[in-house]
């Protein structure tokens, strides 16, 4: 009989227990109504963060579902120029269903999981902070991927633009340049500022440039500025990348009250669209194409013209920085001052511009924008004298074009120029190997510096560019 009350009783406590175990189950999992529809939202389309500071999304469902949701994410630029670095966004996830005090990563580091009976999740994305100057804002569009068939989350894409401001150095550029450089006196260069704008070109190459593509363009620049005496150099270089007309100007600074008449401090912009594009002639159709960086040599002619201002308009060498008034100069006076007898524009000047110079024949310029000023002549005539493989004999009937040119091989200054920079720098403007005899004065040539339709010397480029702004 105590057997049986003992089986009795434990048979009673096992069916409590039992109980007790279902009750306590069903507290913990609650019954869930079947719901395989729903729709997904984010309580914002545009995140925006610091760079360093994670970006923290929060996704929501207008209804929970009765299974487990899988998203798999997907980065896309905005567009070729509109773009997010990879070292700057850490594209995984972690997400969290309480809120953030615990988070979570699948072993997909793209995929997030909403469990079943819950509506709202955070996703958190870290991002870099680092050293490197870079644009002001970084974009990408983040869109979610449903990996899970049986459920319908609704036909609109979820698409989330995501940026990034960079905090390293709010300076911006000046010239409008894309990016800016200094060189110290040494010719090592540095880059100083990145532009702040984001509306930038939509030529892919933008982003290359950006990311480390600049590096290619600026050994050109420092390779051209190691031709230059240590008394007259490049101090800073501005990259443009616009569809301007302009293809490149230099100015030497005045602004710095150390700086004297006998100092020179060049500022030089390019414009990379030159380097980048082959522009057909104009009486063709067709459209500009794209071209790897200076392949056809138009980027290195503007670049020797360029430089060929420096040259010849250096203080001290070629300027007499005593003289500050035309009427005191008894050489050729131009805007930047009064030459030096042996200056190369003060000869160039007796041999060609002055009323008793020798009338040669036509063609007297090299370009159609050698028609400028004298100014844009010489360097019109020294961008062409680096591109000639060889030059016609001189006599009695040549033109005026290559007399001018035949005037640059008397200067050793010249000769070296055009022979070192041809070790490195790809030249060429149409002509090539063409003989200077047989070319008419617009024969092949792309007109760069224009401004309104006009041709605006190199000089006073940024002074039209300005008044414009206003």
């Amino acid at each position: 009989m105590k057997t049986s009350f003992f089986y009795l009783i434990a048979g009673l406590l096992f069916i409590t227990a039992s109980c007790s175990k279902d009750d306590d189950a069903s507290a913990e999992e609650p019954i869930i109504p079947t719901n395989l529809t729903s729709i997904l939202s984010t309580e914002s389309n545009a995140i925006l963060v610091n760079e360093g500071r994670p970006m923290i999304i929060n996704l929501n469902l207008s209804k929970a579902f009765s299974e487990d949701l899988i998203l798999e994410g997907e980065f896309k630029n905005v567009s070729e120029s509109s773009y997010m670095n990879d070292d700057d966004l850490k594209k995984e996830f972690e997400y969290s269903i309480d809120g953030g005090i615990n988070w979570l990563s699948e072993l997909n580091k793209l995929l997030i999981k909403f469990p079943k009976g819950k509506q709202s999740l955070k996703v958190r994305i870290q991002t870099n902070d680092d050293d490197d100057r870079e644009i002001l804002l970084e974009e990408t569009v983040l869109s979610f991927i449903k990996k899970t068939p049986d459920l319908d989350i609704g036909e609109e894409d979820l698409n989330i633009n995501l940026s990034i401001k960079d905090n390293d150095d709010p300076q911006d550029t000046d010239e409008d340049a894309l990016m800016q450089f200094v060189f110290d006196d040494n010719n090592n260069y540095s880059l100083e500022a990145i532009t702040n704008t984001t509306a930038l070109s939509n030529n892919p190459n933008v982003k290359e440039i950006i990311d480390g593509g600049y590096t290619q363009i600026m050994d050109d620049i420092q390779y051209a500025n190691s031709l230059l005496p240590q008394d007259n150099k490049i101090k800073k270089f501005f990259l443009l990348f616009n569809d301007s007309g302009v293809g490149g100007y230099v100015f030497n600074d005045d602004s710095d009250p150390a700086i004297d008449g006998n100092i020179n401090s060049w500022f030089m912009a390019m414009n990379l669209t030159f380097a980048y594009t082959n522009f057909p002639d104009p009486e063709e159709s067709s459209p500009p194409t794209p071209i790897a960086y200076n392949e056809n040599g138009v980027y290195g002619f503007i670049l020797a013209h360029e430089v060929g201002h420096i040259i010849t308009l250096a203080r001290k060498r070629q300027l007499d920085s005593t003289i500050e008034e035309e009427k005191d100069c008894e050489n050729f006076f131009v805007f930047e001052g009064c030459l030096k007898p042996d200056a190369h524009l003060n000869k160039f000047y007796n041999s060609f511009y002055d009323p008793t110079a020798t009338e040669y024949e036509e063609p007297k310029y090299v370009s159609q924008y050698a028609e400028t000023n004298i100014v844009e002549d010489i360097a019109e005539v020294i961008g062409t004298y680096v591109t000639q493989e060889n030059l016609p004999a001189l006599n009695d009937k040549s033109s005026g074009a290559l007399h001018k040119l035949y005037q640059l091989f008397g200067a050793d200054e010249f000769i070296s120029f055009r022979e070192n920079f041809r070790k490195k720098i790809n030249v060429g403007f149409g002509l090539g190997t063409f003989e200077i005899e047989k070319s008419s004065p617009s024969n092949q040539e792309v007109i760069f510096n224009k401004f309104n339709e006009k041709r605006v010397p190199c000089s006073q480029l940024r002074t039209a560019i300005r008044t414009e702004k206003l």
